[in-house]
């Protein structure tokens, strides 16, 4: 377990071309997410909290949108 997420950990959901793009940083937001992450222009991108991020997910999920999200469930 890391409290660092790099570009390359997330480049899998990057591939499923998503709308949306979810990091959720922990319950605390002790992850720190690396700065390439915050420039994708693919998608909108998000970098939340855990508990903000899950809620997010999910409304735009009912929506209909296409989400893809980074969880990190610990901190």
């Amino acid at each position: 377990k890391t409290h660092h997420l790099d570009y390359d950990k997330i480049t899998w959901l990057l591939e499923t071309k998503p709308e949306v793009l979810i990091i959720a940083t922990g319950w605390d937001g002790v992850t720190k997410v690396d700065e390439k992450i915050k420039t994708i222009d693919s998608c909108i991108v998000h970098i939340l909290k855990t508990d903000d991020a899950r809620k997010l997910y999910n409304k735009l999920k009912s929506k209909g949108e296409k989400v893809a999200m980074h969880y990190h469930s610990t901190c």
